[in-house]
């Protein structure tokens, strides 16, 4: 049997529990969504992070991330407030829950966006009747089986996701690890959106590319699923997702990498794990190649410039170029220069330090194998039951 940790953070299940009608708590976060809305909307990005709470560090460093987007770009309007005031609810530990609708207009002009989902509540404890905002209210499983531990959240309806994450999580951190050659013992977090609207907005309030997951140094890993979520479509979304959280491992500059570089190692990642759907991709880029149609590289290099519009190319043409490096170099040569890319080295000093050629010639013979039909085994059919019959990346463009 599963051991796991299983707390569900549910108006039910923590007691006592004051009515919605809680005049002061009612107040205090009345006052604290109104003031993180005027901070929002004046791009006051320090006043803002000043209400959030600060105990979970993971949850700290994707708001900081999700405000630091407000530099770039400013919303034109911005609203945070109790949908239904009445439900508000107070638990006897303190904390309170209650339902949050956002609302936020990017541009004067531009249609206006609507997100509402359960958020929870805990006193600054500084004074009295002042509230620290924690984010959106989750049924939380916890597994410690493996030294490693995981933790899985999502919304309410969707613990059986929760619970099929950290069952999955354990197998595909094993296995990937084992690919990088690397060792993580740090906690992985793991949470569910049932929408790709929430989703996108616990992103950035500026993101609008669909996509399947996301995750970035010191996030939690987010994914976008439902209870009909077939296994093996999560062991690929886990695997590459988890894939990244490897590259975190490697280097802390990281996020300098080229983009293609990243998304085609997390790829790489899937298919270790979920099994191989090379042969479709392979000619695909083949028939890019045929057509002319082949990206340069450094057109896919920033996931905030140029690149935004050739997300194919990025996860296609990237896994293709590293399916070509793993087996032209082998594996250990193609982590060193992954970890190279992920400390912040130059893209052609790390290939010629860790493959022993430099980019140039790696991209012409790459280029060359296109043409002599020689896909360095790419060719290869579908293995295993657990093989995913989508031939496209493992997550939508717009993947982190």
């Amino acid at each position: 049997m599963m051991r796991v940790s299983l707390a569900i953070l549910a108006i039910g299940s923590v007691g006592a529990a004051h009515a919605g009608d809680d005049a002061a708590a009612l107040a205090g976060i009345r006052a604290l969504l109104a003031e993180m809305s005027e901070a929002v909307e004046a791009e006051d990005i320090g006043d803002y992070l000043s209400h959030i709470a600060p105990d979970d560090v993971a949850y700290l460093t994707e708001q900081r991330n999700w405000a630091a987007d407000l530099r770039d770009h400013p919303v034109h309007e911005f609203e945070l407030t109790l949908s239904d005031p009445g439900g508000l609810v107070v638990s006897e530990h303190g904390w309170a829950v209650g339902e949050v609708r956002m609302r936020w207009r990017l541009g004067e002009f531009e249609p206006r966006k609507d997100v509402r989902f359960r958020a929870r509540f805990t006193p600054a404890g500084h004074a009295d009747g002042v509230w620290f905002y924690a984010g959106e209210y989750w049924t939380v499983v916890r597994d410690d089986r493996h030294g490693a531990p995981c933790r899985a959240m999502a919304p309410e309806g969707l613990e059986s996701v929760a619970l099929q994450i950290v069952e999955v999580l354990p197998s595909v951190r094993e296995r990937v690890d084992a690919m990088f050659g690397i060792t993580n013992d740090r906690e992985v977090q793991v949470k569910v959106y049932p929408t790709m609207e929430h989703l996108q907005a616990s992103i950035y309030l500026s993101y609008e590319d669909p996509l399947g997951g996301w995750n970035e140094p010191g996030e939690a890993i987010k994914l976008l699923a439902g209870p009909s979520l077939k296994a093996r479509n999560l062991r690929r979304l886990l695997a590459h997702e988890y894939g990244h959280v490897a590259t975190f491992v490697l280097g802390e500059r990281v996020d300098d990498a080229p983009w293609w570089a990243l998304e085609g190692v997390a790829e790489l990642a899937a298919d270790t794990v979920a099994g191989h759907t090379s042969g479709a991709r392979a000619r695909m880029v083949r028939g890019w190649a045929d057509k002319g149609a082949l990206k340069a590289w450094d057109q896919l290099d920033d996931f905030r410039g140029e690149a935004g519009m050739y997300a194919q190319w990025v996860y296609v043409q990237g896994w293709h170029m590293l399916r070509y490096i793993t087996e032209r170099f082998g594996d250990g040569a193609r982590n060193d220069w992954i970890a190279m890319l992920a400390a912040g080295e130059d893209l052609d000093i790390a290939t010629r330090r860790a493959l022993g050629v430099g980019f140039d010639e790696l991209d012409t013979s790459w280029r060359g194998s296109l043409e002599t039909n020689d896909d360095s085994g790419a060719e290869e059919p579908d293995q295993g039951e657990n093989a995913d019959t989508d031939t496209g990346p493992a997550q939508s463009p717009g993947d982190g």
